[in-house]
């Protein structure tokens, strides 16, 4: 458990100092902040009525994509334009001196999306009694994280925030493939409901990079700069929402 939640943390304060630690745990809470928050509401509120399904599988496995869905629909587009506005939202927010944070942040932008989504499996999982399953996929994400970690202590913290994503990644498809496995669900399936929430992240990154460059041409500061990313990512994502597909669209996700 504690390589879990605080391997990246040990790996480098361990090996790299207090300095980078102060860092990146900068740039890791700044990421957590929208999956943080995503995540405990998805969790709470689900996971109660996951346990009620769980001698429903078909109803349980349609919770589970829907769920899923919408954890990947909120929290993917908020973490691109995140990635993007980090030079603003470090130096707004933080100040020019944890200017060092803003690769990290970028790179952990994916962790974000996962840490979402990744307890939704593990509900599933829990509320149809593969309890020690649930245990020992936490124990691989746990030396999965610990060994990228120190493999990547040479290329500094950037490098170790990659090796978190990466570990997040492997966590995120053994947490997956067991509760697909438990649902008797298709990975064909799982990857489909990721797709609206990766659309938007797209178009949101891309058109808040185009942004930023933009009013980066015109001289003004971080604190004036990101107010506006934040409102173009914000008209993009509705935008994006409202020309999505029908068969992507996110309102019948809200009932549940």
């Amino acid at each position: 458990r504690f390589g879990a939640m605080s391997g990246d943390n040990f790996v480098i304060g361990r090996w790299l100092g207090d300095g980078s630690l102060g860092l990146y745990t900068k740039a890791y809470g700044l990421m957590r902040m929208p999956a943080q928050y995503l995540g405990e509401v998805f969790s709470a509120v689900l996971f109660p009525a996951f346990s009620e399904l769980q001698n429903e599988e078909s109803r349980l496995a349609a919770a589970y994509l829907r769920s899923t869905e919408l954890a990947i629909l909120l929290s993917a587009p908020v973490l691109a334009g995140m990635a993007v506005a980090a030079p603003h939202l470090v130096v707004g927010l933080l100040g020019p001196n944890w200017e060092e944070s803003v690769r990290p942040l970028q790179i952990l932008s994916l962790v974000g999306v996962l840490s979402t989504a990744m307890p939704l499996s593990s509900s599933v999982a829990n509320a149809v009694g593969r309890v020690y399953a649930v245990s020992l996929r936490t124990g691989m994400f746990a030396v999965a994280l610990l060994g990228l970690g120190y493999l990547a202590i040479p290329g500094g913290i950037n490098a170790v925030s990659g090796a978190v994503t990466g570990a997040h990644v492997i966590a995120y498809i053994l947490m997956a493939g067991l509760a697909l496995s438990s649902l008797d669900l298709s990975w064909k399936r799982f990857l489909d409901v990721h797709r609206a929430g990766f659309i938007l992240a797209l178009e949101v990154g891309v058109t808040s990079a185009l942004a930023r460059w933009l009013l980066e041409r015109q001289g003004l500061p971080s604190l004036v700069i990101l107010p506006l990313l934040i409102a173009v990512c914000a008209g993009t994502f509705w935008l994006g929402v409202r020309l999505l597909p029908r068969s992507m669209s996110p309102l019948p996700l809200m009932r549940l």
